[in-house]
Parts: structure tokens; C-alpha cells; sequence
């Protein structure tokens, strides 16, 4: 089994080789104290803000899709309303 550190390194080659050309741009609106707070959560994880910010974002969106199915569900432990799977 894969470690977080090591699902972390992956997914950021993977980013890092994405062609970006199609992506949506988010403006989000933060204190000086937050963008702190995620420019130094970024740096210790080796990635910038983008990166730290689409990997969060990502991991969010699809932690509430059905491994099965790859339908949206409220939460990963309750029953799929399109398959019926519960992990």
C-alpha cells in the first residue's frame, strides 16, 4: 500500500504534466494570515499555492464519487443511489 507522502509525489508529477490548457481559474479572496497559512502548508507538501489548491480542491470533489460507479454520492459510507455500492 502506497503512502500518503507517496500518493502526494504522484499526484503532483501527474499535475505537473497535465497540458493546462482547458483548466477554470478560481479567484478566492484571503487575509494575509490565511494565504500565510497555505503558502507554508504548500511548501512543506513541495508544491506551490496552485498546486496546493488544485490538489485540495481535487481530493474534495472526488472523495464524493462512487469508486464503482464514479457517480456522485453524499459520502463515501453511504449507499449509492445509482449502484448500490457502500464502501
Amino acid at each position: 500500500m502506497e503512502s500518503t507522502r507517496e500518493n502526494i509525489d504522484k499526484w503532483l508529477e501527474d499535475f505537473r504534466a497535465k497540458d493546462k490548457e482547458r483548466t477554470s481559474v478560481v479567484e478566492l479572496d484571503l487575509s494575509d494570515e490565511e494565504l500565510a497559512t497555505l503558502e507554508r502548508a504548500a511548501a512543506s507538501l513541495g508544491m506551490n499555492l496552485d498546486e496546493y489548491c488544485n490538489y485540495a480542491l481535487e481530493k474534495a470533489v472526488f472523495s464524493k464519487l462512487c469508486p464503482t460507479c464514479r457517480q456522485y454520492r453524499k459520502d463515501r459510507s453511504s449507499i449509492c443511489s445509482s449502484c448500490g455500492e457502500v464502501d
